[in-house]
């Protein structure tokens, strides 16, 4: 990992409490039904395939992208620790 990816890591770490309420709200808003499938692109540390995971339940099934290998490796460790994975 890059110094610029860990740097980018701990910025959208810190982050995560400010947004989580917006992304909350904006995904509540989707009226998302049980079983969903979503896809999150540019999903940094995944905060976004998580919430979205919470919404469509055990059922759905959510895809996270992001352009940076770091990244992607640290949303693929910080979601197999939830219990969203599969």
């Amino acid at each position: 990992m890059t110094g610029d990816s860990a740097a980018q890591i701990r910025s959208l770490e810190m982050a995560d409490p400010l947004r989580e309420p917006v992304l909350c709200a904006a995904i509540a808003a989707l009226q998302l039904q049980s079983g969903s499938r979503g896809l999150d692109i540019g999903g940094g540390i995944d905060l976004q395939s998580v919430l979205l995971a919470e919404a469509t339940g055990p059922e759905g099934h959510v895809t996270g992208l992001d352009s940076s290998l770091d990244l992607l490796a640290y949303a693929r460790e910080r979601v197999g620790e939830s219990s969203f994975a599969k």
